[in-house]
């Protein structure tokens, strides 16, 4: 079956949810990009709300009051 990926004819293909098929490169090479988006998202929301805590923190110290 054709991959939708690459568009090469391969036996080793898989349907997703949506009917697509894909080759099982293209499957797991996807699946490891949307895990490190995954990850990445995670650690920059991580961050931004250590941040914001610091923040909050030094406005706790600085003014006795949140903001």
């Amino acid at each position: 079956m054709e991959c939708h990926c690459c568009k090469k004819d391969r036996p080793d293909t898989v349907v997703d949810a949506a009917g697509t098929r894909y080759c099982r490169p293209c499957w797991d090479g996807m699946h490891r990009y949307m895990a490190h988006l995954y990850r990445e998202a995670v650690g920059l929301a991580c961050s931004n709300t250590a941040k914001r805590l610091e923040n909050i923190k030094e406005w706790d110290i600085d003014y006795g009051e949140k903001p």
